[in-house]
């Protein structure tokens, strides 16, 4: 085959033009070249062509746009340029083979796009502009001019799939068995395999967005975006199951978003359960999302594995009306290490690459419906347009018509017909209402028109009728073939998939008590739609779920399918609820059949803690069925049996019945029962108890017994969480606790800590009949007051610290007395220093956790969300800095400097109260208070700023300059017109050292950093005069006043540059500027006085002297100058009196006995 010298590789409906020029100037200088357009042979292969002239090239000129990367061939040919470069940095090789690589850039507005498709070595290289063919033409020409080999010999040896597929003509790989992965595939369809068609150039669009863009260890993402029905699902589905194995050894994970907080976290645990190696059991969480994906975002940001992982999101769901867009990262906490393929109907989303993802084309939508027994010459290629436009060609719909006609039940003219109707039937009302808002206006009629025929074949057929609606219930999220042929057989099950109702598909992470793999069902979401759009009597579909879900838990089912149910014990409840509550004796039976439900599935295997969530549900269902008290009757007996399994299980039960005495009594069985575990567990739920009366005391007994020290961080919320700001128990509560906390030891601890929280909870809020929120701020600062326990101090002086009261405040700062005991004067600090480090910063906000009716839990921000609006108040630490440096005992200043300098707040005090003993001349205190804060505290830079000010008002410049050095060293990241600041002191700091060329570096680097500063052009102008560099300084004294033009001293020291020039014209309009600003500056009216005698202008010239001299009378040269300009008016009489003048204060003026011998003769 020929070779060529260049391969250009364009877009063209964006940079024909432009590629086609270069080409035209590439050929007047004698260089082959291959374009698409031109050098492909007649009836020849496309893609196998391109791929053949592209490995016997030698350069391959790249003309990228954001069009380029959105053409499937064009990302075809990219890949293959790029291809040894991709192998390379996946081995961890440093050499980057791109040497026959050339970009042409687009115009400057598209640059930062383009450039993120680009590797480092091609992204940071300067490359001309498309239409610059004469410097692309030069750059060919160098290359040429090394004679190197054809792109296709150095992959000779090279193995890359993508090589392969293009030159087997541009092919997809085909599915691949995933094994020795790690992986989570919960939900994630069946491969189509060879009926995967027309969207193949998305899987390639993908893999360029996921793979090219992250060659060199970039994160990136890619979201496919449609409507309902369009495949987006099928599509990332076949890029898991052809792409998964060969490009992602990390790891690979399927999440759907489609659900709620529960779902989630039950997924993300599971992940966690696959990639982490130790984790703690779920209860560890109590259902909070975020310290799952903490620990999540810990591991893949520390992994040693540098293995690629594709984290894939299905379903990102639209916001509901009023809610917060949530972020990628809330599906993906790890987003930045690994791939991310996403899928959603969503109209907003920021992600890296945004696909769109339409229905078919006419033509591949013609060749998807005519398949297996429906013949494409049953009607004319413009008659199956009709009826595939009918239905938007969406794939979902498509499938529908396609068994219609393939089994029959329709005939093809029938449907013709059907798709050439105007208006849509009546009946169809209701229906189409359903679809609304999931399909476009334009194809709805013939969707819902499709639904409705394939619906109307089961109405004869109530067994399959009944089972479609009882799927559609559950549709939402997969289900496992073993709970669902509990109610619906398997023959069922396949008539439905055989009418294309239903998908299946293998789940690797479901296994039943043979550990075998399970078959999962799901409804599509737009068929779901549509199925309970017609569902008469949704009571019956009520009580059908929960005879299942009651067999479902009577059955010995693996734990893990168990737990499938989850979802579906949430959805019986919401559905459920209006039933429970209305007392309507039509839906008595209802009620006893969701009763008996929850009942069976509350009380299944109260020994597996993994079921904890599914009876928690069930608990929720006798709650609501008003059977509380049979229940709980039964929960007594459980606990007289004493089986600490059983035990251990109950009190994720108990909080449903939160306000039943009879359930916060059996709590209190469970708080005083000898195992540590039971106890544990009965403490980290109790705090759902709105019965505190009864519990509350039991519970500080078990809190403040030191055998339960190390759960206390677990528990400490359940406690905080009993009490409303208004609760009469708190009168009883709250004096224990000051009680204990008064007494020291441990139980004075967890007390202090208790009453800490307490305070911080309820804060100004607390009224009670006894207690205020002031009135416990005071005992709080009174026990602070006397307690020789810092541990308690401390504790009591966080809670204070949270809650924003000026008068609390007052009172905390008056505890810093100079007439206290040394120790006692160091505790107060420390606790004063953790009062300020909460009180002078934004505080956490009040988070309220919800024991949630699903059995989990949820964080409720309070007023002003979860993020704190109120500004920082850093000025409230200067008493802190006051009082250590000027009134705290001598003999612990050095501990005090320590305990301060080692929080920000105290940093703080530090560096508003230090300028006052500046200030004051007191230059060696301030300078030991340094020393020691940087002893103390290496990373604070204030320190080293103080004392290098000290030194240099000491006159100590060597000492000051390696303190600036220092401090110039540790603000690398500050702003970078203070670190010029910096700089600029350093260099003063050099003048006086007489260091002059030291000096001006620091002032140019100072520029550099901040250029517009127009002190720093003047402090360098005036070293540069310093070192005779006139014309450098006048440079600097003229940009100077460019900057400020009322610079008084660069204006000055430009005229006299400009009169010591002859430039007496130009110097007098600046002077003038000056004079206007300062009319008290006698040296400029001097020298205006001078410029205007250089031009012979001789009045103004003695009226500007005369000015010069009444401001400063004892300098003799204005006298003498002044005298000058009389002599040449005539004025010899004056004139002689400035010469006497003059002598008188300089007898030896030369110049001034000279004018007097001129006077005399």
């Amino acid at each position: 085959m020929q070779s060529y010298d260049v391969f250009i590789s364009y877009a063209r409906t964006s940079s024909f033009d432009e590629a086609h020029q270069f080409a035209a100037l590439l050929t007047d200088n004698g260089i082959s070249h291959f374009i698409d357009d031109r050098s492909i042979p007649l009836g020849s292969r496309f893609p196998q062509d391109i791929a053949k002239s592209l490995l016997n090239s030698r350069v391959m000129v790249v003309f990228v746009d954001s069009v380029y990367f959105e053409r499937y061939w064009c990302v075809c040919e990219y890949q293959l340029g790029i291809a040894l470069y991709r192998k390379n940095i996946s081995n961890g090789k440093v050499e980057s083979p791109l040497e026959h690589m050339l970009i042409a850039l687009p115009e400057n507005t598209e640059l930062d796009m383009v450039k993120a498709h680009l590797p480092p070595l091609l992204s940071n290289t300067s490359w001309p502009a498309s239409d610059n063919s004469a410097d692309l033409v030069e750059l060919v020409i160098r290359k040429l001019e090394k004679d190197p080999d054809v792109i296709g010999n150095q992959l000779d040896e090279f193995d890359d799939n993508a090589v392969k597929m293009l030159l087997d003509g541009g092919s997809i790989p085909v599915p691949a068995v995933i094994k020795n992965i790690p992986n989570f595939l919960k939900n994630i369809p069946d491969g189509l395999g060879n009926e995967f068609i027309g969207r193949q150039d998305i899987l390639w669009r993908i893999f360029h967005s996921l793979e090219t863009n992250g060659v060199a260890g970039n994160a990136t993402t890619c979201v496919l975006r449609g409507l309902g029905g369009t495949g987006k699902t099928q599509i990332a589905a076949e890029y898991v199951w052809r792409y998964g194995a060969r490009y992602y050894p990390g790891g690979i994970i399927w999440l759907n978003a489609d659900c709620d907080e529960e779902e989630l976290f039950e997924q993300l645990y599971d992940i966690a359960l696959k990639f982490l190696p130790n984790i703690e059991p779920v209860d560890r969480f109590h259902f909070d999302v975020e310290a799952i994906s903490s620990r999540l975002v810990d591991y893949f940001s520390e992994r040693e594995n540098d293995k690629a992982v594709l984290w894939v999101v299905d379903n990102l769901p639209e916001p509901k009306k009023g809610q917060r867009i949530q972020p990628l990262k809330y599906w993906c906490p790890v987003e930045q290490y690994v791939r991310v393929l996403g899928t959603t109907r969503r109209s907003k989303i920021k992600v890296g690459t945004l696909i769109r993802v339409s229905e078919f084309s006419p033509e591949i939508a013609i060749e998807m419906i005519t398949r297996n027994e429906v013949k494409k010459d049953w009607l004319s290629n413009d008659e199956w347009k009709e009826i595939v436009n009918w239905v938007g060609c969406l794939p979902l719909a498509l499938k529908l018509l396609q068994t219609l006609l393939s089994e029959k039940f329709i005939a093809v003219k029938s449907l013709l017909s059907k798709a050439r109707e105007e208006e849509p039937a009546d009946y169809l009302k209701d229906e189409i209402d359903s679809l609304q808002e999931e399909v476009e206006e334009n194809y709805l009629r013939g969707v819902t028109e499709t639904f409705h025929l394939s619906y109307a074949l089961l109405q004869n057929d109530h067994e399959m009728q009944s089972a479609l609606q009882f799927f559609a219930f559950l549709s939402f999220v997969a289900v496992p073939q073993p709970l669902l042929t509990l109610t619906i057989s398997e023959r069922t099950l396949g008539k439905l998939a055989n009418r294309s109702w239903i998908q299946s598909s293998e789940s690797t992470n479901d296994k039943d008590s043979g550990n075998n793999i399970v078959r999962l069902w799901q409804m599509h979401r737009l068929v779901s739609s549509y199925v309970r759009s017609q569902t008469r009597q949704p009571v019956i579909l009520v009580a059908m779920v929960a005879e299942w879900l009651t067999k479902v838990f009577e059955s010995d089912l693996h734990w893990h399918l168990l737990k499938r149910c989850n979802p579906h014990l949430f959805r019986l409840r919401n559905n459920a609820h209006h039933f429970l509550i209305e007392n309507n004796p039509e839906t008595f039976e209802v009620v006893s059949k969701v009763n008996f439900c929850g009942q069976t599935v509350a009380l299944t295997r109260l020994d597996d803690e993994r079921l904890d969530g599914a009876r928690y549900l069930g608990a929720c269902l006798v709650y609501w069925s008003n059977d509380v008290d049979t229940f709980l009757e039964r929960l007594e007996n459980k606990i007289a049996e004493d089986d600490i399994k059983v035990l251990s299980n109950l009190p994720h039960l108990l909080q449903v019945f939160r306000n039943s005495q009879r359930a916060a009594n059996l709590f209190v069985q469970l708080l005083n029962h000898s195992d540590l575990e039971v106890c544990r567990k009965a403490m980290v739920y109790v705090g759902n108890c709105q019965t505190p009366e009864i519990v509350a005391i039991p519970f500080l007994e078990v809190l403040i017994n030191p055998k339960h020290e190390n759960i206390l961080d677990n528990v400490i919320n359940s406690f905080e969480n009993l009490f409303t700001a208004n609760s009469p128990s708190l009168d009883i509560i709250l004096p224990k606790l000051i009680d204990l906390a008064k007494d020291g030891e441990y139980q004075g601890m967890v007390s202090a800590r208790l009453l800490s929280r307490l305070f911080a909870h309820l804060g100004e809020e607390l009224v009670t009949a006894n207690f205020s929120g002031i009135r416990l701020a005071n005992e709080l600062i009174e026990i602070v007051k006397t307690t020789n326990d810092e541990k308690i101090a401390l504790q009591l002086a966080d809670g204070l610290g949270r809650v924003d009261s000026d008068e609390i405040y007052t009172q905390v700062i008056g505890l810093l007395s100079a007439e206290d005991r040394q120790e006692i004067q160091l505790q107060r600090i420390k606790a004063v220093n953790q009062y300020l480090h909460i009180r002078t910063y934004p505080p956490t906000p009040k988070i309220k956790v919800e024991y949630k009716e699903d059995g989990g839990v949820a964080l409720h921000a309070g007023e002003g969300g979860f993020f704190p609006t109120k500004k920082a108040r850093p000025e409230l630490n200067r008493p802190l800095g006051d009082f250590v440096l000027k009134l705290v005992h001598p003999d612990i200043f050095e501990q005090a400097i320590e305990i301060i300098c080692q929080s920000s707040v105290g940093q703080f005090g530090l560096v508003q109260a230090v300028y006052d003993v500046i200030d004051a001349g007191e230059y060696q205190r301030v300078i030991a208070v340094a020393s020691k804060a940087m002893e103390y505290s290496p990373d604070f830079p204030s320190p080293y700023m103080w004392r290098s000010e000290c030194y240099e008002a000491l006159g100590q410049f060597e000492k000051a300059l390696s303190d600036q050095s220092m401090l110039i060293n540790m603000t690398t990241n500050l702003p970078e017109q203070y670190r010029a600041e910096y700089i600029a002191r350093r260099g003063f700091i050099q003048e006086q050292l007489n260091n002059i060329p030291g000096a001006i570096e620091d002032y140019s680097s100072a520029i550099e950093l901040d250029s517009e500063n127009s002190q720093h052009y003047q402090y360098r102008g005036y070293l540069y005069k310093l070192a005779n560099d006139v014309e450098k300084a006048f440079e600097d004294f003229t940009q100077a006043v460019k900057l400020n033009p009322e610079e008084t001293y660069s204006l000055y020291e430009k005229a006299m540059y400009q009169g010591g020039r002859g430039e007496y014209a130009l110097a007098l309009i600046d002077l003038k500027k000056l004079l206007a600003i300062d009319k008290n500056h006698h040296a400029a009216w001097y020298l205006q006085g001078l410029c205007n005698l250089n031009l012979q202008l001789y009045p103004p010239a003695i009226e500007s002297l005369s000015n010069a001299i009444l401001l400063e009378q004892n300098v003799g040269e204005y006298y003498y100058i002044r005298g000058l300009a009389r002599f040449y008016c005539d004025l010899k009489d004056d004139a002689r009196r400035d010469v006497e003048l003059c002598l008188q204060l300089n007898p030896d003026h030369g110049k001034c006995q000279e004018l007097q011998n001129l006077l005399e003769e």
